[in-house]
């Protein structure tokens, strides 16, 4: 049987505690790009320079047995099949482990205009198929400043 995804999201950062507790810094829910009116609206595909992490609560109900699972994460900007971020990671539930914490880092973050929808996947390790299992959000919106004032050259 396949873990139940409790909780997904995109953070700015996973702090962990010596207990293995986590904390979400930022929860990556609206993100605002200023973008030159010199330079123009940024291309669909571009990606800000920066740090973030995905981060994932799995829960199953029975914990006696050790098992292996498969986590893909994709994100959509509105309107669009293709991924324009693609993650996958391996995890394992310890035999008597009900909870576990999957956290991947990245670089990078798609900025195109619109919603960025990410959605999480899971497999058992070794199958083929994946089962949808949540997703989540992110509205980007660019705001466009002017241009600064040429500086008057004298004559």
């Amino acid at each position: 049987m396949l873990p139940r995804l409790a909780l997904f999201c995109p953070v700015e950062k996973v702090l962990r505690s010596d207990e293995g507790a986590a904390s979400l810094i930022s929860i990556l829910e609206n993100l605002n790009i200023s973008v030159s009116e010199a330079a123009g609206a940024p291309p669909p595909d571009a990606v800000f320079p920066t740090a973030w992490a995905l981060f994932s609560l799995w829960e199953r109900s029975d914990s006696q047995e050790p098992e292996t699972f498969e986590q893909l994460v994709q994100g959509f900007h509105s309107g669009s099949t293709s991924a324009s971020f693609r993650s996958e990671i391996q995890f394992t539930f310890s035999a008597g482990l009900k909870r576990i914490q999957v956290h991947q880092a990245a670089f990078g973050f798609p900025v195109g205009q619109g919603e960025l929808t990410f959605v999480a996947s899971i497999r058992e390790l070794g199958q083929t198929e994946w089962e949808e299992a949540g997703h989540f959000a992110v509205v980007i919106t660019h705001e466009v400043v002017p241009a600064p004032a040429s500086p008057e050259v004298p004559a």
